[in-house]
């Protein structure tokens, strides 16, 4: 397929997929390395703490900021990881059980299609997960000043 993604994963995760035709997703406290949420989210909040101290923003500004963290700090983040890369020895380790695992090919077009619907609550959304820190730092700056900008 040209444009295809990657799930690594062991025989039971491919059992469920074909029984249910469903993909369980991975709350971010057990995923495999809790660091790909917990350090982008981490960086994220001291982003908007020193955008605030930038803009000298004021007490109101301050306590609508509070709100926003807190509701993050208070939602359940849910994630199924996919790879651009059809055979790559990390995601074997990360993903699959040394007795073996099975790496299975989507269609990104379809899978993100059956997915991103603007109309379903909780959002659903596709992003990459960023290992370059700087890459890392510069996203998380773009959107704490997205966020302090759209108060």
């Amino acid at each position: 397929m040209p444009n295809s993604l990657y799930h690594y994963t062991d025989i039971n995760a491919v059992r469920g997929l074909l029984e249910h035709k469903k993909l369980w997703l991975t709350g971010h406290e057990f995923l495999n390395d809790e660091h790909e949420f917990i350090d982008g989210y981490n960086m994220l909040q001291q982003d908007i703490e020193q955008h605030l101290v930038n803009i000298n923003a004021n007490s109101t500004q301050r306590a609508q900021v509070g709100v926003i963290l807190q509701y993050l700090n208070d939602t359940l983040a849910l994630s199924c990881s996919f790879s651009k890369s059809p055979d790559m020895l990390s995601q074997w380790r990360s993903y699959c059980p040394q007795e073996g695992g099975y790496c299975i090919e989507f269609d990104d077009d379809i899978l993100r299609s059956s997915v991103i619907n603007p109309g379903i609550q909780p959002v659903r959304t596709f992003e990459e997960c960023i290992y370059d820190q700087s890459e890392k730092a510069r996203q998380s700056q773009l959107h704490a000043e997205h966020c302090i900008n759209g108060l």
